[in-house]
């Protein structure tokens, strides 16, 4: 039989697992960062070493949902308990460890996220014109061209 502390942290997952898959972004990245306090979770992998119902609950949450874990050191003792997860493998760099700060037991995790600044984006004034194509034409000069012989392996 599970203890009270056991039954909160059961509740406590359960809610924040729901609280998470809401607010999950469907058209943008997703970045989540924070302490799990889960040392049984294999982050080269993601799965879990003991049959403890919040550790598989993370687990089964980032694996459902897409989730890469980038932190690949420990960040307390030899546990990694600190963890950033996104769902774009592109968006997360430089991830390093640095020292606690102040009287904290946990190494911080400093990373960068990748965005864009907005001058550099797509002109949404572009329209392709995929109907006016001359798609037979296209395919005429392609059967023309011996594609072997542009590769020289």
């Amino acid at each position: 039989m599970a203890s009270i502390s056991e039954r909160y942290s059961i509740n406590y997952i359960d809610i924040l697992i729901k609280c998470l898959k809401f607010h999950f972004a469907k058209r943008h990245s997703n970045v989540f960062v924070g302490d799990f306090n889960c040392p049984q979770i294999n982050c080269n992998y993601p799965s879990c070493n003991v049959n403890d119902y919040v550790c598989k609950a993370v687990v089964s949450w980032v694996a459902t949902s897409g989730l890469t874990q980038f932190v690949k050191f420990p960040t307390r003792q030899t546990n990694i308990l600190d963890l950033v997860l996104c769902d774009s493998d592109q968006l997360i760099c430089d991830v390093t460890s640095r020292p606690p700060i102040g009287h904290s037991d946990h190494n911080v995790v400093d990373f960068m996220v990748l965005v864009r600044d907005g001058k550099d984006s797509v002109d949404a004034s572009i329209k392709y014109k995929w109907p006016e194509g001359n798609f037979e034409a296209i395919s005429q000069y392609l059967s023309t061209v011996h594609f072997p012989g542009l590769c020289n392996i």
